[in-house]
C-alpha cells in the first residue's frame, strides 16, 4: 500500500457514534480515508454501485441488514475485490467463524480499535493482489475475445474474399462482353466500387485481430491525409481545432492504406481525450522530412519521414510513456479505454518497417493560436524515392506484354476458375483448370514440362495450395503464384524455404493478377 494512497472505507452500522469512533482509529493509524455510513441493504447496494470501495467496516446486530444479507449484497454488486471485515462489540466465536466461512475476511471488536490499523494494512494488501489478479484475468479473456474474433474473421475472410474475387471478375468480363454499353459500365464500375469497400471493411476487422489482409503499396503521405482528413474531421468535436497543412512537395512512403487510416483515426481519438480540459484544444498534424532523434535501430533507410499527431492537452508525465504501446494500459477511466488503441499503432509500425514514439521536441506546433505542444505521437516511416509513385490501374494494364502461354489453375470456386480461362482466353493463352490441389498435382506430375506457370488457391480441399506447391518444386522450378486471403508474409511462411514463389491477395482485379502473371513468366519479378 502507497503512503500516500487514500482508503475508501465503507460502513456498514446503524450508529453514527460507533462510526465516528472508527474514523477516529482509521486516522490514529496513520490513514487517509474517504468514507461513507449504510444502515440498509438498499444503500448498501446503491453506495456499491456508484463507486469502488476498498474494505467494509460491517457490525453484526443491525435492525433489517444482517451480515449474511451485507455479504450477498457485496458480492453481487461490488465491481471489484474488496475486503469485508467484521466490527462488533459481541464476541460469539461460532458466530464469527459462520461468518469468515462465508466471506469475511477478519473480526475487529468495537471496545478495542488498537488492532484495527494492522488488519487494514494486511486487508489492503490482500486487496492489492486480488484486484491485480481480476485484472490480469480480464487481459487474459480479453486476449481470448480478440483470439476468438482472429479465428472466426481467418473462417469468414476466405470465403467473403473468394464472393468478392468472383464479382470483380463477373464484372470484368460484363465490361468485356459489352464493351459499348455505357450505362451497364457505369453501373458495374459502381458495383467494384462497392467491392473494394466491402474488401476494407473485412480488411479491418482482420487488422483489428492482427491478422490482416497487408497490401503495401507506395503512397503520397500528404496527399493521403488531405484525402482522410474529413473522416479524422468526424470524430473531433467541433469546440477542438483540427490543423493540417499538405506539404508543397510529394513525400512518398510504403503502407498499407486501411491500416495507415486505422493508425490515424487511433491516434486522433487520443489526442482528442486528451484535451478535455483544455481551454484553446487544438489538434495539429505535421510531416517532418529527415527527423531527429531517430532510434538507433533505423538503420534500415536511407532517409526517414515522420507524421506528427500533436495536441495541446493535458500531457504525459514519464510513467505514461514508458507504457504508452503496452496492450491494455490506460490512463482513461473504467468503460472509457481499452488500452488497444496505441498497441494496435506500434505493432502496424512494425508491419510498415517503421517506429512509432512520443516526441515532442522534435516538431512544433503549425498554428499561431497553440503556444505549447503537450504531447507528440509520430509515426516514423522509411521514405521512398520520389520517382516511386502509384501506378494506375490502367496504367498496370498498358504494361501488359501480351504473350501466349499455358498456365494450371486450381481453385475451389467455379466462377473464379471461369473468370481466369476468360481472361488468359483473351490473350490467347490456354489454361487448364481443377477444382482441388490433389488433382492438380496429379496433372503436373504427368505432364511438368506443359505449363509456364501454376496458380494455385491456399485453401483447397484434398491438398491445399501450399501442400501442392512443395510437391511440385520437388520436379520443377517453375514459377508457382499462391492466392491468398491473407496478407503476404503469413501466405510466404507456409512455404518457407521455396523459390520462385509469388502471392497474390485476394481480393483483386482481373487484369491485376494476369498482369502479375506476365511479368512473372516474363522474368520480370
Amino acid at each position: 500500500m502507497q503512503d500516500d494512497q487514500i482508503l475508501q472505507i465503507l460502513i456498514v452500522d446503524d450508529s453514527s457514534d460507533d462510526a465516528f469512533a472508527l474514523l477516529r482509529a482509521i486516522k490514529k493509524a496513520g490513514f487517509k480515508a474517504h468514507h461513507q455510513r449504510v444502515e440498509s441493504a438498499e444503500q448498501l447496494q446503491q453506495a456499491l454501485t456508484e463507486q469502488v470501495w476498498d474494505i467494509v467496516l460491517c457490525d453484526v446486530c443491525m435492525p433489517g441488514l444482517s451480515v449474511h444479507r451485507a455479504i450477498k449484497v457485496i458480492d453481487e454488486f461490488s465491481r471489484t475485490a474488496v475486503s469485508v471485515v467484521i466490527v462488533s462489540g459481541i464476541v460469539d466465536a461460532e458466530e464469527i467463524s459462520r461468518y469468515i466461512r462465508g466471506g469475511v475476511r477478519d473480526f475487529v471488536r468495537k471496545h478495542d480499535l488498537s488492532k484495527l490499523g494492522d488488519v487494514l494494512r494486511r486487508e489492503m494488501g490482500y486487496v492489492e493482489a486480488r484486484r491485480e489478479q481480476e485484472s490480469e484475468h480480464e487481459r487474459f479473456i480479453e486476449a481470448q475475445k480478440m483470439e476468438a474474433v482472429g479465428t472466426l474473421a481467418g473462417g469468414v475472410a476466405h470465403d467473403f474474399n473468394n464472393i468478392l474475387t468472383a464479382l470483380m471478375g463477373m464484372h470484368w468480363k460484363l465490361k468485356s462482353d459489352y464493351p459499348d454499353h455505357v450505362k451497364l459500365i457505369n453501373m458495374v464500375d459502381k458495383m467494384d466500387e462497392l467491392c473494394d469497400r466491402a474488401g476494407k471493411l473485412v480488411t479491418q476487422l482482420l487488422g483489428f485481430a492482427r491478422k490482416g489482409i497487408v497490401k503495401m503499396q507506395p503512397l503520397d503521405l500528404g496527399a493521403f491525409v488531405t484525402e482522410n482528413i474529413s473522416l479524422l474531421r468526424m470524430s473531433v468535436p467541433d469546440t477542438i481545432a483540427l490543423k493540417w497543412q499538405e506539404p508543397a512537395q510529394a513525400v512518398y512512403i510504403s503502407a498499407d492504406v486501411v491500416q495507415l487510416q486505422q493508425m490515424l483515426v487511433n491516434m486522433i481519438n487520443n489526442a482528442r481525450d486528451a484535451l478535455a480540459d483544455s481551454s484553446n484544444p487544438c489538434i495539429s498534424l505535421v510531416i517532418k522530412q529527415d527527423p531527429g532523434g531517430l532510434p538507433d535501430t533505423a538503420t534500415s533507410a536511407n532517409s526517414w519521414v515522420a507524421l506528427h499527431v500533436m495536441d495541446n492537452g493535458s500531457g504525459m508525465d514519464s510513467k505514461t510513456q514508458k507504457h504508452l504501446f503496452e496492450p491494455f494500459y490506460t490512463t482513461k477511466e473504467q468503460d472509457k479505454g481499452t488500452g488497444l488503441g496505441l498497441a494496435m499503432v506500434y505493432g502496424s509500425m512494425m508491419t510498415h518497417h517503421g517506429f512509432v514514439d512520443c516526441n515532442v521536441d522534435d516538431c512544433k506546433m503549425i498554428c499561431d493560436d497553440c503556444h505549447t505542444i503537450s504531447s507528440s505521437i509520430r509515426l516514423l516511416f522509411p521514405q521512398l524515392d520520389s520517382d516511386k509513385q502509384i501506378t494506375s490501374t490502367a496504367a498496370l494494364e498498358k504494361q501488359v506484354n501480351v504473350e501466349p502461354m499455358h498456365v494450371l489453375l486450381a481453385d475451389d470456386e467455379a466462377i473464379i476458375r471461369e473468370v481466369f480461362c476468360a481472361i488468359f482466353k483473351n490473350a490467347d493463352s490456354q489454361v487448364d483448370t481443377f477444382e482441388n490441389g490433389l488433382l492438380a498435382w496429379q496433372q503436373f506430375q504427368q505432364y511438368p514440362d506443359r505449363y509456364d506457370v501454376v496458380v494455385l488457391d491456399v485453401s483447397m480441399p484434398k491438398m491445399t495450395g501450399p501442400e501442392v506447391a512443395k510437391k511440385i518444386r520437388e520436379i520443377s522450378s517453375i514459377p508457382i503464384v499462391l492466392i491468398s486471403g491473407y496478407d503476404v508474409h503469413s501466405t510466404l511462411d507456409l512455404v518457407a524455404g521455396l523459390d520462385n514463389i509469388h502471392v497474390q491477395v485476394k481480393p483483386f482485379q482481373p487484369n491485376a493478377i494476369f498482369s502479375e502473371i506476365q511479368k512473372l513468366v516474363g522474368g520480370k519479378l
